[in-house]
C-alpha cells in the first residue's frame, strides 16, 4: 500500500494530505485570485509532488503579484531541480528575479 504524503498546511497547524492542500489552495484562488500566499502554498505542494512546471508557474504568479525574496528562492530552487532532473546544471542564481551582488574583488563561481 503506498504511503500517503502529508505536509503541514501552515506552520503550527495540523498536517493535511498534498491532495487536500492542492484542493484547498485551488478553491481559495478561484474565490480570491489575488491571494499571494495561496499561490505560494500551492507551489510548495506541487513541488513536493515533483510537479516542477506547476510549482514554477504558481511561484511566478505569486511574484507577479508581490515580489518577495523567499518566493524568488523557492522558484529558483524548483527551476534548479527541474533542470537537474533533465540532465542540465542549472544554478539557483539563474532565476531572472534574483540579482547577485558581488563585493569588490569577488567573482561568480566558474567565471574566471
Amino acid at each position: 500500500m503506498p504511503r500517503r504524503s502529508t505536509i503541514a498546511a501552515w506552520p503550527g497547524k495540523a498536517k493535511v494530505s498534498l491532495t487536500r492542500r492542492l484542493r484547498i489552495t485551488s478553491s481559495a484562488l478561484a474565490i480570491a485570485p489575488q491571494f499571494v500566499e495561496a499561490y505560494v502554498n500551492r507551489g510548495q505542494a506541487k513541488q513536493s509532488r515533483q510537479d516542477w512546471a506547476g510549482a514554477i508557474s504558481d511561484y511566478s504568479e505569486a511574484l507577479r503579484l508581490k515580489p518577495e525574496a523567499g518566493t524568488y528562492f523557492a522558484r529558483a530552487s524548483a527551476r534548479d531541480i527541474k533542470g537537474r532532473s533533465r540532465g542540465r546544471n542549472c544554478g539557483l542564481f539563474e532565476d531572472s528575479g534574483i540579482r547577485l551582488e558581488l563585493g569588490p574583488g569577488l567573482r561568480e563561481p566558474g567565471r574566471d
